[in-house]
């Protein structure tokens, strides 16, 4: 909870200087902000359900395992060995596939909000170029300078709220699926 408040405090900290340097640029990146986030909760569902699918799946693997384990004797009594292999096999590569499945999803969120993060950056510098070369008078390239640094002092909590949203999807799951 602490470090939620303090990433809170910088991000508004870093919008009201952001504020007092350029408005129109900064309502512009907030609004590019929010629907980032809504674009980002979409994920949601999509993680949870991954999520989901990959517990009964090491569930199942598990269970089978377990089973196989104290049955050895009886597998080996009616010489189902072979059988009883290829069913693992079943069960394991499934399972491979739906963690396989999980890990590129929670990669690509991940390089997806690294690339819209960098967009933004280039946008901020091609935004505020273009406010120097059309009205001097009002920007200087230390505004410049400090929109830059400004916006990456803002996006350090939100990369870690990125990298711990997959997280906490996967344990809201994992909730609902003890429920």
């Amino acid at each position: 909870l602490p470090a939620l408040v303090g990433m809170a405090v910088q991000c508004v900290g870093a919008i009201t200087a952001l504020l007092t340097i350029n408005p129109m640029f900064t309502a512009v990146y907030v609004v590019c902000g929010a629907i980032f986030g809504g674009v980002m909760a979409l994920f949601r569902k999509h993680v949870k359900k991954s999520h989901k699918e990959v517990l009964e799946a090491d569930g199942s693997v598990r269970s089978f395992m377990q089973e196989s384990i104290t049955s050895t004797m009886t597998l080996k009594a009616y010489s189902a060995e072979d059988k009883t292999l290829a069913k693992a096999d079943d069960y394991t590569s499934a399972y491979y596939e739906k963690r396989m499945k999980r890990n590129f999803l929670n990669a690509s969120m991940h390089a997806v909000f690294t690339l819209l993060s960098n967009f933004g950056l280039i946008f901020a510098v091609v935004w505020c170029a273009l406010t120097v070369l059309l009205n001097p008078a009002t920007a200087d390239y230390g505004s410049i300078l400090s929109i830059i640094l400004l916006l990456v002092q803002l996006q350090h909590p939100l990369t870690a709220v990125s990298s711990v949203l997959p997280v906490f999807y996967s344990r809201q799951a994992s909730a609902e699926r003890l429920q």
